[in-house]
């Protein structure tokens, strides 16, 4: 478990600048399968190839810290996927993205619905998976989903002033610490000018169209999970729920982290990543 003092070590100030950096440095791709659109960004480190799975909001690029800091010993493949609402459509076209790309085995990092996505990809294709983590996500959507308008009445709204009206509580709240500082900055540079409304509101529908899962057909060993007690995203009981379901897997609980630890407390996930990386290359 990483302790209270993780905190975030760069200058909020900069995130836009680092995030902008990296996207100059590595270009971005498109690849279409099976009708289906994937954009990546790939640092192509040699060895098992680290797939980042992003959440709603925000595009692959969400993981620019994580890809900066390990890019030069790890395959770095951020992704953003096409606008699929259908979980195991998802999972499916995925392995054909993988194929094209000549990509036989991958770890996994899902963070919130991407880390939902990435359990259903090990549900149905657990062969091309040698390690999962999953981040600040959950299993079964029920709690969460059962305050909601039904999805028809989402369905029905402007893609526009869904995303608009959805991000208040991320962008609005006043912030203070630099972690939190960085994620709105962060958000403000993807949400809308980057993802574009209607990308947005097909990850939502995603979300709103998603159901319990069974566990998943991975060792325990090679299971890790992430969050933190204070995101304000993913209810309480449904962190607590994900701790039992995978009782004894590696389990990182970063104070500060928020809902989004690769950009609130990136170099702690850094030091996930790399200290997981090196149980296989040493």
């Amino acid at each position: 478990m990483s302790g209270p003092n993780c905190g975030y070590d760069g200058d909020p100030r900069q995130a836009v600048v680092r995030l902008e950096a990296f996207r100059d440095r590595v270009p971005e791709h498109s690849i279409e399968v099976a009708e289906a659109c994937w954009r990546y960004r790939g640092t192509d480190a040699p060895g098992v190839p680290l797939i980042l799975l992003p959440g709603i909001q925000g595009t692959g690029d969400v993981f620019f810290e994580l890809a900066i800091a390990l890019g030069d010993e790890v395959d770095c493949v951020t992704t953003t996927a096409p606008p699929i609402t259908d979980a195991a459509a998802m999972a499916d076209s995925q392995v054909l993205f993988m194929d094209a790309l000549g990509i036989d085995r991958a770890d996994l990092f899902g963070s919130s619905l991407g880390g939902y996505f990435a359990q259903v990809f090990a549900l149905r294709h657990a062969d091309r998976v040698r390690q999962i983590f999953l981040a600040n996500t959950f299993y079964d959507p029920a709690p969460f989903l059962a305050g909601m308008p039904p999805a028809a009445q989402f369905a029905d709204m402007p893609a526009d002033t869904l995303m608009a009206q959805n991000m208040k509580t991320m962008l609005d709240p006043p912030a203070t610490e630099p972690g939190q500082m960085a994620l709105q900055a962060v958000m403000r540079a993807q949400v809308g000018p980057v993802q574009t409304a209607s990308a947005y509101k097909s990850r939502f529908m995603a979300l709103l169209r998603a159901h319990g899962i069974p566990r998943i057909p991975i060792a325990i060993g090679n299971i890790v999970l992430i969050d933190d007690d204070w995101d304000t995203m993913i209810p309480a009981g449904m962190r607590a729920a994900m701790r039992d379901r995978y009782a004894g897997a590696e389990h990182h609980m970063i104070a500060g982290g928020g809902h989004m630890p690769a950009i609130q407390r990136p170099r702690t996930v850094e030091r996930i990543l790399r200290g997981r990386n090196r149980r296989y290359t040493i």
